[in-house]
């Protein structure tokens, strides 16, 4: 089974419709972004995935501002 047929799947059950997917994947190109969105995706993100953008994206499907560490957390 692929990503993209899970969230198929996902948004077909009305016990999962609404859990929010976000695609992290080293493919970059707009085909996939499009069809990630297309199926249901909320979030987009290539690897590497920076940490800013992991956690904007979070903050953003949750609708918060997570606390923003000084250094970097071992």
């Amino acid at each position: 089974m692929t990503g993209y047929e899970l969230m198929v799947q996902l948004r077909q059950s009305p016990s999962t419709r609404r859990i929010p997917v976000m695609v992290v994947t080293s493919r970059a190109g707009a085909k996939h972004r499009d069809r990630a969105m297309k199926e249901g995706a909320v979030a987009f993100l290539t690897k590497p995935v920076q940490e800013d953008q992991l956690i904007a994206a979070v903050e953003q499907l949750i609708g918060t501002e997570a606390p923003r560490p000084v250094a970097p957390v071992a």
